[in-house]
């Protein structure tokens, strides 16, 4: 293999399948990156953990084809601090050379028959825009489960169904839950739990616009944009039936401004001297009254006028748990519904049913 590339284009490509680099030692070629020229304008990268792989590819000068494998975090340190000169690959006496302006480095390869075959987007797949994807994953994925001993909940389901797809994420304690139309359509519906580390790298990864192609194959979900493609293998669990939980009625109803609540939860959070402290909302015939219990640090209180239909009633919620929610919406105004009793909560879009985020009270002891 002989290749030359910009450091422009090559950094961003390293930097994203280093992402998918493990430090595993059992099989040492999961520690590198793939390089693979492709006619003469292209280099492909590839990185897996058996868990994410991930696939892209730049423009290149391609002098002879070929292809290796080398450490990645290694291979990635390097590019970051090569002079901002043409890079050159070559292949010569079972190492890789590199060499940018009058640095001149090699670096040892791995043995490319050990190296899992990636899969490629699937023959039956569908289309949707990278803003659809992005609000899927954004609106669930601090709703994780951290339990191992439920795999399940450790990622988020995804429901695709003829016209729609269901995002689905709970810890127990708490349950996100959004739909967005779609415009295409497996053959059949379709359920997959995607595991949390790869639902990350693919959200922090999305371009702002475009479309993104999904995938189902052999346990494998497939998302592709551009010139990249994820791949994750899927939980093999059963996601509960989580429908059970959403709340059929509720006494208690408000629409708040988003920002305004959010606002006053983070003042309130202020005053927490633990990671899940409650913080007690109380509505009285158009207010909603925000406060604290009494601690060591002080006392929170703060009214807001909002627009209340049904009974007067209070609950307390973990202030974190607000946080994640309300940071994570972006809806103007949201309607929450709940018991003075320890029944679960509801926030949702307002005269919606299709973004539900159910939330368990906090008992009080004083």
């Amino acid at each position: 293999m002989h290749c030359q590339c910009s450091k422009s284009d090559l950094l961003p490509a390293i930097n994203l399948v280093e992402r998918a680099v493990t430090s595993q030692e059992t099989l040492a070629v999961l520690n590198g990156i793939f390089l693979e020229t492709e006619g003469t304008q292209r280099l492909l990268l590839r990185s897996t953990n058996l868990e994410l792989g991930i696939q892209t590819q730049i423009e290149i000068q391609v002098v002879e084809t070929g292809n290796c494998i080398v450490n990645g975090r290694l291979l990635a340190s390097i590019v970051r601090r090569l002079p901002d000169e043409p890079i050159i690959f070559s292949e010569k006496d079972g190492k890789l050379e590199i060499t940018a302006g009058t640095v001149e480095l090699s670096l040892p390869l791995y043995n490319k028959e050990d190296f899992p075959i990636l899969p490629q987007v699937p023959e039956e797949h569908i289309k949707l825009p990278v803003q659809t994807l992005d609000t899927l994953i954004r609106n669930t994925i601090f709703s994780v489960s951290r339990d191992e001993t439920k795999p399940a909940l450790m990622g988020i389901l995804f429901e695709f169904n003829e016209d729609s797809v269901n995002a689905v994420a709970t810890d127990s304690s708490r349950l996100a839950f959004i739909q967005e139309d779609l415009a295409d359509a497996f053959s059949q519906n379709h359920k997959a739990i995607v595991p949390t580390s790869s639902v990350t790298e693919i959200f922090r990864s999305l371009p702002t616009k475009g479309e993104a192609v999904i995938g189902i194959s052999d346990d494998q979900l497939i998302v592709a944009y551009d010139d990249t493609i994820f791949s994750s293998r899927l939980i093999n669990a059963e996601f509960p039936q989580y429908r059970l939980l959403f709340p059929k009625e509720q006494p208690i109803s408000i629409n708040v401004r988003r920002q305004t609540l959010l606002a006053s939860v983070e003042r309130a959070a202020l005053l927490q001297t633990e990671d899940n402290q409650p913080i007690i909302l109380d509505v009285q015939d158009g207010v909603l009254e925000l406060s604290t219990p009494p601690s060591s640090i002080g006392h929170f209180r703060e009214q807001i006028t909002v627009e209340h239909a049904g009974e007067n009633g209070k609950a307390a919620y973990s202030a974190r748990f607000l946080q994640d929610m309300l940071k994570a919406s972006k809806e103007e105004s949201l309607t929450f519904q709940f018991n003075g009793d320890f029944r679960p909560a509801v926030f949702k879009k307002q005269e919606s049913d299709k973004h539900l985020y159910i939330i368990m009270p906090i008992r009080l002891h004083y």
